[in-house]
């Protein structure tokens, strides 16, 4: 099978339509010629690129936070992460949502992967870091966050968290993986299987 050359795509947006929505998340409208030379109008959904921190204590233990998502009806562990703002480098973000949400400022901080699509029909990207040598400080929630709390799990915890299902959120997925792949997560062999408490 041969593949059209890279600058000559097979699918192509033929013309902006404009956007609806807020900062927080949108619809851009679109006419895509899908490969059949009939262009169609689409409506692409967007959201505010986000950056999410692995904090790693001195103990070796991981903050994360415990919050209710009402769009997906439930409670969910993540990492402390969100919104990059315009004024923000996406260090910065990290940085600013660890502290904010999970009460820890951090000295250090590293790249897992810079930058990656959400979904690839969804025009948002996704920013992952390590950080370490955390001091704790004050959290600083917003109006919306007040029931979220922070919950501190070793490795091996966070691992099973994964592997159970019980987290759920594809950034803290992704994080923890890349992490334990790259040896900032030591696993507890002997721990392992033997459940956690979330």
């Amino acid at each position: 099978m041969t593949h059209p050359k890279k600058d000559d795509p097979p699918k192509k947006v033929i013309a902006e339509l404009g956007r609806r929505g807020d900062e927080y998340a949108w619809l851009e409208r679109k006419m895509v010629d899908w490969g059949d030379g009939e262009p169609k109008e689409t409506f692409v959904p967007g959201q505010p690129d986000g950056a999410f921190a692995l904090g790693i204590l001195d103990d070796g233990k991981i903050p994360l936070v415990h919050q209710y998502r009402p769009f997906n009806g439930g409670w969910h562990y993540e990492l402390p992460g969100g919104i990059i703002e315009e004024t923000d480098s996406i260090e910065d973000a990290a940085l600013r949502e660890l502290e904010e949400e999970a009460g820890y400022r951090a000295a250090e901080i590293e790249p897992l992967i810079l930058s990656y699509w959400v979904n690839s029909n969804l025009l948002s990207k996704s920013s992952l870091f390590v950080a370490r040598k955390l001091v704790k400080t004050e959290r600083k929630l917003d109006s919306g966050e007040a029931e979220m709390e922070v919950v501190l799990v070793t490795p091996t915890q966070l691992w099973e968290m994964v592997l159970d299902g019980t987290i759920t959120h594809a950034a803290t997925i992704i994080a923890t993986l890349l992490a334990k792949e790259r040896g900032f997560l030591k696993i507890e062999k002997s721990e392992l299987k033997k459940g956690h408490p979330f």
